[in-house]
């Protein structure tokens, strides 16, 4: 259970409009709930089952940020608490040697041993976020940095539902240091729509990840590289401005959606410092020629930051952080 409450003073703005950020004061928060139910059915196997429960007051209905300042929050709860199924899969892990690393257990890990070398398969009702673009000091708002811009790579249009889960398949590959993921998941039928689209071989999200494990002054670090492609049918902001000139009125994305291809990628890095300081770095782009479909307005971003572990105050557990990111959008 996590539960988040978050302060807007007001502010000055020169102009407002539907979709900007309110100048007036305001509160936001989220409630959520969710059962992480692990089961191996025969070696190798993990079956995941997550119920949730989520409730929400959020700021200027929202709208007027691309690095929302709370990613616990969705696009389609509000104030009477939600019930529904997070995640369902199956995850087949088949070694092939190299030695063995203890994997300890968490919310989607049942612990154990596990070869160097092996490959894992998952298929079901996941977040693509999941399994791609993951980072151990940025990823998870309920333990980690609240904003949107820290929770994946900014421009990273990773498809999903309104609520950000999908259903999809992916198959993992490490080697040593090594690991390689591809993966194919369902988008939303429309645009940040809670319905998902199954047809998948007209309409899908492939992304493809590289990492790659290092040591620095015998500390642990990772560099994952990451590239994405979604297909779907979304508006062309190019189609929409030549749909405008010629029929008269204000562009609109909405008049001209047709089957489209967004592509993005990004580097991400995580190095620790020391025991208990460590450091990421993330720097995304994506191609901007259409519409957001299911993450955030943002097409290019450039975030790192620091977690400070708390040893040094007594407090294990404790973690202060601080980080930074610039987020924009393409000509």
């Amino acid at each position: 259970a996590t539960y988040i409450r978050q302060l807007k003073p007001a502010f000055n703005a020169p102009y407002s409009g539907d979709n900007s950020l309110l100048p007036g004061r305001e509160t936001g928060h989220s409630g959520s709930f969710t059962a992480f139910l692990g089961y191996r059915p025969w070696a190798g196997g993990e079956l995941h089952f997550n119920p949730e429960v989520i409730q929400l007051g959020v700021f200027s209905g929202l709208h007027g940020l691309g690095g929302l300042t709370n990613s616990e929050q969705q696009k389609t709860s509000g104030r009477k608490p939600k019930s529904y199924r997070a995640r369902a899969f199956l995850r087949q892990t088949v070694g092939f040697g190299g030695g063995q690393d203890a994997v300890e257990s968490s919310a989607l890990q049942l612990a154990g041993m596990v070869d160097r070398r092996r490959l894992v398969v998952t298929v079901g009702n996941v977040s693509v976020l999941d399994l791609f673009d993951n980072n151990a000091y940025a990823h998870d708002p309920r333990t980690q940095f609240l904003n949107w811009s820290f929770l994946a790579h900014g421009s990273y249009d990773y498809v999903g539902d309104a609520r950000g889960y999908t259903n999809g398949a992916a198959l993992e590959y490490y080697h040593d240091d090594w690991a390689v993921r591809v993966g194919r998941f369902m988008g939303p039928r429309e645009s940040n729509g809670l319905a998902l689209d199954s047809r998948l071989s007209i309409h899908h999200g492939d992304q493809v990840e590289m990492e790659h494990s290092h040591t620095l002054h015998d500390q642990p670090g990772k560099v994952r590289i990451l590239a994405f492609r979604n297909r779907e049918k979304m508006g062309n902001f190019a189609d929409a401005i030549a749909f405008a000139q010629a029929s008269g009125g204000v562009p609109d994305v909405g008049n001209v959606r047709r089957d489209n291809i967004k592509v993005g990628f990004g580097v991400n890095i995580e190095q620790s410092l020391r025991s208990d300081i460590g450091v990421f770095a993330r720097a995304s782009w994506a191609d901007g020629k259409s519409e957001t479909y299911s993450f955030t307005e943002i097409e290019n971003s450039i975030s790192a930051g620091v977690a400070v572990k708390g040893d040094g105050w007594g407090r294990a557990k404790d973690t202060l952080g601080l980080a930074v990111a610039q987020n924009g959008l393409n000509k």
